[in-house]
């Protein structure tokens, strides 16, 4: 599986899954969803609530995955997960739980084989860049065998870019 990163916008992606983190209330105000907002519409946000509201729910937990796009949306899955908590925290644990889930449900998907992602639990999170990497990597091993045979993450920043490039093993 390739796994490689670039530097420009997610929104623009061409692959088969979206993957980024959102807010425990789900409103795209700001980074990836905000973005998806502008393009998409407040159709998009009225979805997301309302797969919410189908879980029994006012505001997701951490950890959460909502699986649900617009029709005007490119790809054939777009995860919006809940990454942090309030106060911009995170744990490893966290992380490789949305991985892992997003990453079941690419594989029961045969017509998923491109992921785009950006680095969850970083941005507004706790958690860095290399180490988001490292557990990406880890999950991913366990996906080596399947349909899934790339994934894209996209950041903004020269830092963030050296970082996940130097994880990957691209910058030496």
């Amino acid at each position: 599986m390739l796994i490689e990163v670039k530097k420009c916008d997610i929104s623009k992606s061409t692959s088969d899954a979206l993957i980024y983190s959102t807010n425990e209330d789900m409103m795209l105000t700001g980074g990836v969803g905000k973005k998806l907002l502008e393009v998409y519409g407040y159709e998009l946000q009225s979805l997301i609530h309302s797969q919410l509201k189908k879980l029994g729910k006012s505001k997701a937990e951490v950890g959460t995955v909502i699986d649900c796009k617009t029709k005007e949306m490119p790809w054939k899955r777009v995860f919006h997960t809940v990454a942090v908590d309030r106060e911009y925290e995170t744990s490893e644990g966290t992380i490789f739980s949305i991985l892992k889930t997003v990453f079941e449900e690419c594989e029961m998907d045969f017509g998923i084989k491109h992921l785009s992602m950006s680095a969850l639990g970083c941005g507004y999170g706790s958690l860095t860049h290399t180490r988001f990497t490292e557990i990406l990597l880890n999950v991913a091993e366990e996906y080596n065998n399947t349909d899934i045979n790339r994934v894209t993450i996209f950041c903004n920043a020269d830092n963030e870019y050296v970082d996940i490039q130097r994880t990957l093993g691209n910058v030496h």
